[in-house]
């Protein structure tokens, strides 16, 4: 009878055991959840938010919801980039409770992606009221200073944080296209409109209206950027005027395409721009259609440093020219040296390099204008924003940064890339054989020796 009391007390001291253990487990995890610590013991703290991200997510007003649509393939690279995403847009969830965060397969979750308008794997869209902007997976990683062997610098925070800033602030920025003169459409699914591209602009939180010059008789003073998009026919003097006087102060994307003369003397002469009125054919870098099809060289600028690893693609281009002396223009688009400007444009002719007659390349695709601000964009071409080519890696991203650096945005930190240090041990041959005992002998016997120890105590009891 003595016994079985005691075997009794001894098995309900045991349940008493486990059952506090298990509600201090789940006080713990309940006090987790609510207020979760991390500790990041990186050597460059990767995995911890800079202090620039903290402070914007502490001062957050409004809700903002988060939503990455990543498909789930076992490729090595799109696991490492979907995790890598994933960890730190957690991280932006831990620290508000404003920031709301999911992640979807947009071949699995259709309903979320269709909602979303999803057309491009990787995209992340940011959201707060009416206001929403995406980030694309081509702009997180920076490929431009990595040796082979290394992993690309990672981009992701500076870009999440600075969107945030974008659909948290108050107001929209409106952008303008001129319309009458045989510009690119804004609506109809045809190939040669804009009509994709007025809504990539929508997801950036930007207005985009039309402006024609028949109901209003000036450019409004709510433009953030006036853009001329392939005119067709000549743009009369007083609208040319108009447009003239509206850079003193105003922003101007202009996209000329070839066989066209629209005018705009007055524009072009306070641009310092002069359209070459050839059509470029580079054997050197172009499209698998032809030579026709060009693929800029990239040049250093704001507006391409994210673009370095795609190739946007032009279609039918001309080249420009300006004046050596003109030191607030810099080329950002350019040709290979095999290139020429087929200035023989009758229908029929053949296309052939004539030297002394055609230009040679290198030629001039893109420039920027900027004075004490950022005053034009000028490119040889508008087909590569049409329906039928922006969906091209790279030429979506090509105008919207266009668009961006005309606009300016004096409110976005400067968050610096994130690199992971890889670290090796080279060990010698008798540390190699310690390191094996103690893995695969050391572990195991300290353990049996634990569990030995418990056993004779119980006995002895």
């Amino acid at each position: 009878m003595e016994m079985k009391r005691i075997r009794w007390q001894y098995g309900s001291n045991a349940v008493g055991m486990v059952v506090a253990v298990l509600a201090v487990l789940v006080l713990a995890y309940g006090v987790l959840q609510r207020h979760p610590w991390r500790w990041d013991v990186t050597a460059n703290k990767e995995e911890s938010l800079s202090p620039q991200t903290e402070k914007v997510l502490a001062d957050l007003k409004e809700p903002v919801t988060i939503n990455a649509f990543f498909r789930r393939g076992d490729d090595i690279d799109e696991v490492y980039i979907r995790r890598k995403v994933d960890d730190l847009l957690q991280g932006y969830a831990r620290h508000s409770r404003l920031v709301t965060y999911r992640m979807f397969d947009p071949d699995l979750n259709v309903p979320e992606a269709l909602q979303y308008n999803i057309t491009t794997d990787g995209t992340i869209v940011f959201s707060s009221g009416k206001n929403r902007k995406d980030v694309l997976r081509s702009q997180l990683f920076d490929y431009s200073q990595t040796p082979e062997a290394s992993m690309p610098a990672f981009l992701g925070e500076g870009h999440f944080t600075n969107t945030i800033l974008a659909v948290t602030q108050t107001g929209q920025k409106t952008i303008y296209f001129l319309q009458g003169h045989g510009e690119r459409g804004l609506e109809g699914k045809d190939p040669v409109r804009f009509s994709e591209i007025k809504q990539f602009l929508e997801r950036e939180n930007y207005q985009v209206r039309p402006l024609s010059f028949i109901t209003s008789a000036q450019i409004p003073n709510d433009a953030s950027v006036l853009v001329i998009a392939g005119p067709t026919k000549v743009v009369s003097p007083q609208e040319d005027q108009l447009i003239a006087d509206y850079l003193q102060k105003g922003t101007l994307l202009l996209l000329l395409d070839p066989l066209t003369n629209p005018g705009l003397e007055l524009t072009l002469k306070e641009l310092g721009v002069k359209p070459q009125h050839d059509l470029v054919l580079d054997p050197g870098r172009h499209f698998l259609l032809g030579p026709q099809y060009p693929a800029p060289q990239l040049e250093t600028h704001p507006i391409t440093k994210d673009l370095l690893s795609m190739n946007p693609i032009l279609s039918m281009a001309q080249s420009l020219s300006f004046t050596a002396d003109r030191t607030d223009i810099t080329r950002i688009l350019t040709s290979s040296p095999d290139a020429w400007g087929e200035t023989n444009l009758a229908a029929g002719s053949e296309a052939k390099n004539d030297k002394g007659v055609d230009h040679q390349g290198p030629l001039t695709l893109g420039v920027v204008l900027q004075k004490e601000r950022p005053v034009a964009v000028v490119v040889g071409d508008s087909d590569f924003a049409t329906n039928g080519f922006i969906q091209v890696p790279g030429n979506s991203e090509l105008l919207l940064n266009m668009v961006s650096w005309l606009i300016g945005d004096e409110a976005k930190l400067e968050i610096g890339p994130r690199k992971t240090v890889f670290r090796s041990m080279m060990a010698t041959p008798l540390q190699g054989k310690v390191i094996a005992y103690l893995t695969q002998l050391g572990y195991p016997l300290v353990v049996l020796v634990i569990g030995l120890v418990y056993w004779y105590r119980r006995k002895n009891r």
